[in-house]
């Protein structure tokens, strides 16, 4: 995903960035993420032709190749771009390229904002249409950015016209459906075979892929007093006067991905959660809030703060942000790169080799992409201190510790594979295992200060 671009059609020079303005960067572990995706894309493409099988996989590998070089100069030009900086205060959003002029777009000359959550971005645009920044999900902070921008261009959204009916895109269906029929083309080649067992797992997995599918809603409808959402084979409608908020909220789930994420907010139910449509989740937020308000006959001003912590997951006010270190993530890369290598030359070797060789060679293979996927998992990328719970964002995951659930927070230390001492920050909780925090580019006493401070906080106490 290429970080935040700038195009404009003009050459006027942007204002000086004044002394108020609040900046937003992109975090470093996404830089070295970049440059070690180039640096194994091109080593890959490079040492693919080098095989020994390469005579008998020519077509493959060349279109594996170039596939490789591609995807390695996407992640060099992505790299370049995460040393550009956003800035905005009262006055507009200023864009500030490592190279190149600046971007000055004032909050009165906003014409539109949309989200493209396919592309992980958020495009703002002047009156003259020849300005345009572009917000990527990946900046630091960009929940608050978001709330930012929504606030100060609340007048440009909501004197346009909103459209009634909202659809999905395919991504989640398609997955679905393709699951569907896979599982179904196996289960009926599986009773060719005389496999009865492995035809009944085919066609368990089919009815879960058909639940799931009719579990994803494929559009939206807003009508003066309701919200219709259609699903494969029925609807749900839902009154306005049975639901309490309508915010728009960034979800994260177990595999670290970030979701745009419109929440209708219910007293008496669930909140209801939109996600992937095609219009954006800017345009699907502004549209229901507007319907809603309408419903309710009131006339204040779009809501933008963030939405519960039940129904988000998220803290409520962001105090501090700790940052893992960037080398850090390239360990999980060069180890999944390295054991697919490995494998894939040697089981594809001219020579002969036994069956316990190959089964070897892949358990080693395995072993090395097991070890990644658990590396991911528990190398921290970020840390974020918030007014009611700490969140410590994986590379692969992220986790959710309220402080109402910590008893106690202290500092130690341990020794690395170098024998040198490393500060730790050991958070102990109710009824779970202890959690230890350490890692971070910042030292551990400057974290340990932190979050006991906004701990005690919490619990009414002085630090």
């Amino acid at each position: 995903m290429a970080p935040t671009e700038y195009r404009a059609g003009t050459h006027q020079t942007a204002p000086p960035v004044p002394a108020d303005a609040q900046l937003f960067k992109f975090p470093a572990s996404l830089k070295w993420l970049y440059m070690g995706g180039a640096a194994l894309s091109f080593g890959l493409a490079l040492a693919m032709p080098l095989t020994e099988s390469v005579h008998r996989w020519f077509g493959p590998v060349v279109v594996c190749a170039t596939f490789l070089t591609a995807f390695g100069v996407l992640c060099l030009r992505s790299f370049n771009r995460c040393y550009d900086t956003v800035a905005v205060n009262p006055e507009g959003i200023r864009y500030l390229p490592r190279k190149g002029e600046n971007t000055f777009i004032a909050w009165n000359n906003v014409a539109s904002v949309s989200a493209r959550d396919v592309m992980q971005r958020l495009v703002i645009t002047d009156l003259s249409g020849r300005k345009t920044i572009r917000l990527e999900y990946q900046l630091d902070n960009f929940e608050q950015l978001r709330d930012i921008v929504l606030r100060y261009t609340e007048a440009a959204r909501f004197r346009r016209p909103f459209a009634k009916v909202f659809d999905r895109n395919w991504a989640n269906r398609g997955l679905f459906l393709g699951c569907f029929a896979a599982c179904l083309l196996l289960a009926y080649l599986a009773v060719h075979q005389g496999q009865r067992g492995a035809s009944l797992g085919m066609i368990g997995f089919a009815a879960f892929s058909l639940v799931a599918l009719t579990r994803e809603p494929a559009s939206v409808g807003i009508s003066n007093t309701a919200i219709v959402i259609k699903y494969l084979g029925w609807q749900r409608t839902i009154s306005f006067a049975a639901v309490s908020n309508i915010v728009i909220a960034d979800l994260h789930d177990d595999g670290g991905n970030v979701h745009a994420t419109v929440i209708i907010e219910r007293p008496n139910g669930k909140p209801i959660k939109l996600l992937g449509f095609r219009e954006g989740s800017v345009a699907l937020h502004d549209a229901l809030y507007s319907a809603w308000r309408a419903a309710r006959g009131d006339g204040k001003p779009a809501p933008v703060s963030t939405p519960s912590s039940e129904a988000a997951g998220s803290p409520q006010e962001l105090l501090t942000t700790f940052h893992g270190k960037s080398l850090a993530a390239l360990t999980p890369a060069i180890l999944i790169g390295a054991a697919l290598f490995t494998g894939f030359s040697r089981l594809h070797s001219a020579q002969p080799m036994s069956h316990a060789y190959r089964t070897a060679v892949a358990l080693i293979s395995l072993s090395g992409v097991a070890l990644s996927v658990y590396l991911l998992r528990i190398i921290p990328r970020r840390l974020l201190i918030g007014s009611e719970s700490l969140t410590v964002e994986y590379f692969q995951g992220r986790r959710v510790v309220p402080y109402a659930a910590i008893t106690n927070i202290s500092l130690g230390e341990f020794r690395n594979a170098k024998g040198l001492p490393v500060g730790v920050v050991k958070v102990e909780r109710n009824g779970a295992r202890m959690l230890r925090l350490a890692g971070f580019r910042e030292d551990a006493p400057a974290l340990y200060a932190s979050l006991r401070q906004a701990w005690m906080r919490a619990r009414g106490e002085r630090a």
